[in-house]
Order: structure tokens, then sequence, then C-alpha cells
């Protein structure tokens, strides 16, 4: 089942699953909270999912992110318990009556492995391609920055043969800062998690889709403390998500998750304890 905004169709492309540490990915919440919602394994590491989203109109085939791909050898798929048989990018695009060749624009919102390894493939001589040929590809200009020379904390998520290969073709586009990208669709700006991470936002003026990419990575992040170890900037991660949900609750959108294992998306309620992810929306 799809979901209509205005003149375009928006589907759940799931690529697969990897497993991260619960205290990483909540931070100073306490484990006998998250695990509520994420139950840890016996390493400490929850499980989530790697969510793209297919966006289409008569005149586009658009995909938000695209998952690990075939980044990272035998010893990082174990550590982070990589699961690629239960959903996969081919056959998950393929479900929907899409192949690679037929996507116009991949929308990154970051270089992070997870949201973009897909985005380039290795081929039989050992040379990086990006993986969709027929696409331009859309990237934040400071995101690249970061990539390119990452501080320490971020090193380890930015590849260089993720970015390299799209930045030697000619179907990389960047943006300074948020754009209407094409009509209904606008891309928001978030600095909290890494440097100019892009939220793409499809609205017809009455229903609005916004993608929590590492913002709001699963509905149990979408109370106010609740971030991740990993964001650099949790002040400045606070403040974007109070906007965000203001904007949401008030507007009744539909937050879309990117890493929730369980609920692709929801809207979003307030009480007197504050923001927290409503009922859950699937399409």
């Amino acid at each position: 089942m799809s979901l209509s905004v205005g003149q375009y169709q928006l589907d759940e492309v799931h690529t697969g699953f990897l497993w991260l540490d619960g205290g990483a990915m909540f931070g100073t919440v306490p484990k006998v909270l998250w695990e509520k919602f994420h139950k840890p394994d016996e390493k400490n590491r929850i499980r989530l999912a790697m969510r793209a989203l297919l966006v289409r109109d008569k005149d586009h085939i658009v995909l938000v992110d695209c998952g690990l791909g075939d980044k990272g050898g035998n010893k990082f798929r174990d550590m982070f318990n990589v699961d690629q048989v239960t959903y996969h990018l081919d056959a998950s695009l393929k479900a929907k009556g899409v192949f690679k060749e037929d996507i116009t624009d991949v929308i990154l919102t970051h270089l992070h492995f997870d949201h973009a390894g897909a985005a380039t493939y290795q081929t039989n001589a050992g040379k990086w391609q990006p993986t969709f040929r027929n696409a331009t590809y859309h990237l934040q200009q400071k995101n690249l920055e970061v990539a390119k020379v990452p501080n320490p904390r971020e090193r380890a998520s930015y590849l260089p043969e993720i970015f390299e290969a799209l930045v030697e073709s000619d179907q990389l586009k960047l943006h300074d800062g948020p754009i209407e990208l094409l009509p209904g669709i606008q891309l928001y700006v978030s600095c909290g998690h890494t440097k100019a991470q892009q939220h793409p936002m499809i609205s017809d003026g009455k229903q609005t889709v916004f993608y929590g990419g590492d913002l709001f990575p699963t509905r149990a992040h979408i109370p106010l403390p609740w971030i991740m170890g990993y964001d650099l900037q949790p002040l400045v991660m606070l403040e974007e998500k109070n906007a965000i949900l203001s904007r949401a609750q008030n507007e009744n959108w539909i937050m879309f998750y990117e890493h929730d294992d369980a609920v692709m998306a929801s809207r979003i309620v307030k009480d007197k304890k504050g923001f927290a992810a409503g009922d859950a929306v699937e399409f």
C-alpha cells in the first residue's frame, strides 16, 4: 500500500538491518527505559532498520537514502550483525516495480555508511562506481566537506569509497542549505547529529511527510532528551528536535523512521510529559 501526497506516491524501501550498541543509540537515557522499545542482545546491541523512502510521480523516481549496500568486510559485518537477507535494496525496489537504472534522483541525508553505503558499488575490476547510473545524487556541500576531512569521532562512519566515486562522477549535485528540490519536496537541514544532514519534507499543503534520518532515527527518539550518544552537538539537537516536533504536532505531520525496526512512521503527539510518537502509520 502506497501513500499519496499531492502528485507523489510514497513507498517504504527496506534495505536490511544492522545492530548497534544500545547505549550509544540512547546516550544518557537509562537502559531500563530504552530497552522497553528495543530489546538488546547479549552484546547490548539493538536491531535497527535501514529504511529508505521511494517518492514517485510521472516524471521522477526519487530514492531517499539507500542503506549499507556492499560496504564493510567480514569483521565489520559481524560486529554490526548486518542482515541483508530478510530485506535487500534490490529486492525491495523490485517489489515496487522499480530497478536501479530507473532511479532519477537519490537524496542522501548524509554520508554515514548506513545511509549512503549503497550509493556506490565495486566493479569486478575493483573500481567504485555510482550504483544508480541514471540518477542525480543530492547532498549538502558541508556534509561532503566533513566526510572528506572527518573529525576523530566520525572518521569510522565516513567511508571514502562512498563519496569519492560520486565526486569523480558527473552525477553529484551539491546544495548549500535548505531548498525546494522539486515541487512539493523541500530539504530541511539539521546539524545536531552531523554537519549538514538534510531531511526531505514531502507536502501538498494538507499532508506532510518528514524523513527523520538521524534526527529522529526511531520512534523512541521523539522525546526531546532522548538523544543518541553519536550526536555531535546534543544541545543543537535539542533545539532542532523541538522546532520540528512543534510543527509536526501542530500540523499533524507523518514522521518517517529510517532506523525503527518495528514502526515505519507515526504521527506526533504531545502531553504533559512532552512529545511522543503517536499512532503508527503504515504504507
